[in-house]
């Protein structure tokens, strides 16, 4: 079964938006770290776990 080109387009989109987010929170985690905000940092490490992870889903699911 074929899909549509705007359907890949959506799920491509999906996975650079989620990588870009994982980017953002690396980014956070540092600045935090740096300026000694350790709740900060545990915060942004918690949500980046669950960001990698919908990652790592759609990067399968881009295969099927």
């Amino acid at each position: 079964m074929t899909m549509s080109d705007e359907v890949v387009k959506g799920a491509m989109a999906g996975y650079v938006f989620e990588n870009l987010e994982i980017a953002s929170y690396t980014v956070l985690i540092e600045a935090a770290e740096a300026a000694g905000d350790v709740a900060t940092a545990e915060v942004c490490r918690s949500i980046i776990k669950e960001e990698i992870a919908m990652a790592d889903w759609l990067r399968e699911h881009l295969r099927k």
